[in-house]
């Protein structure tokens, strides 16, 4: 998934959507933070995506490919960026690169933002529907956890 880069020009203001680069200890110490998990990064299926402006981190994603499948996990917006409409960006940005890599659906597991994401489409799912390929992944692993997922054709036009 790296070789697909979102990244425009710094000096127009505009915001950047890039791969993660030598940001991670940034990333991680967010996820931390934030108290998500961070056992298992750096799977080879995972890509890390920035979204910037200018030279300031706002916040981060991961996208996990699992066939024609993924897993939208380690979304983080930085304490000082929040309130601002970063992580819903985040969500659309994530959601564009999944329709050009042509994942046909894409998860998630949250403990406390499904409010969050069903405002953007995405709907509750038991763990029964859960494919086979993601039922042993440690994001859905804790029997606590809320179960989402939203097909990557319905997505809205960009606003």
């Amino acid at each position: 998934m790296d070789s697909f880069d979102r990244e425009t020009d710094a000096k127009s203001g505009a915001l950047i959507f890039a791969p993660l680069g030598s940001d991670r200890p940034l990333f991680e110490a967010q996820l931390k933070r934030s108290r998500l998990p961070t056992r298992d990064l750096n799977k080879p299926n995972q890509t890390v995506w920035a979204l910037r402006h200018v030279e300031r981190i706002l916040g981060f994603v991961c996208l996990e490919a699992y066939g024609s499948t993924a897993l939208l996990r380690s979304l983080v917006v930085l304490p000082e960026s929040r309130g601002q409409g970063f992580g819903r960006e985040l969500v659309r940005r994530a959601l564009e690169l999944a329709r050009e890599l042509r994942f046909r659906e894409l998860w998630l597991a949250t403990e406390d933002a499904d409010g969050f994401f069903r405002d953007q489409g995405w709907r509750l799912r038991d763990r029964g529907d859960l494919p086979a390929v993601l039922v042993r992944t440690p994001e859905f692993a804790s029997a606590g956890r809320l179960i989402m997922s939203r097909p990557v054709a319905e997505l809205a036009p960009a606003t």
